[in-house]
């Protein structure tokens, strides 16, 4: 999977780097990937994984995407400066499977620089597996599954949101 754009993220998720680089320059963190679901994985998927992770080291900030997030009132100059310099460092993720043939991915390295894997990772994990097994899943019945919630959603009077790519 080719992710396309630097800002197909959850905004927290940039609004979180720019106080963790504020306030917490030096912290470490280290985060694991939890399987939520029932999937196993092979090891058909994880090229298409580590493939996915080598690409977004070449992930740079448009330069109108940058100038539109610059123009936030939220955002401070000297982020959205920092931001033209980022990039994605591979070697901060490790992949293998586990003897369950559950996914084993870690991060870890300064807070500030590992924060923005999430949201990439989950979405290039989920390519991989769905091209794996394309022929498991089909979108029969999805718009119809989407209005009912949608519809559900709405009769409660509940308000939601979309979280991006995951």
């Amino acid at each position: 999977m080719k992710i396309k754009s630097f800002f197909d993220d959850d905004l927290y998720k940039f609004t979180m780097q720019q106080a963790v680089l504020k306030c917490y320059p030096k912290a470490e963190a280290e985060y694991r990937f939890k399987n939520r679901g029932f999937h196993k994985f092979d090891s058909s998927i994880l090229d298409d994984i580590q493939n996915g992770i080598f690409e977004l080291a070449e992930l740079r900030p448009e330069k109108e995407e940058l100038e539109w997030f610059a123009s936030q009132p939220y955002i401070e100059p000297w982020y959205a400066s920092f931001l033209k310099s980022y990039h994605y460092k591979p070697d901060q993720v490790s992949v293998s499977l586990t003897e369950d043939n559950d996914l084993d991915l870690k991060i870890k390295g300064p807070w500030w620089s590992t924060i923005l894997w999430e949201v990439k990772l989950m979405a290039i994990i989920s390519d991989a597996y769905f091209s794996a097994h394309k022929n498991e899943w089909t979108m029969d019945g999805q718009k119809e599954k989407l209005q009912l919630k949608t519809n559900k959603l709405a009769s409660g009077n509940c308000r939601y949101a979309d979280f991006g790519t995951r």
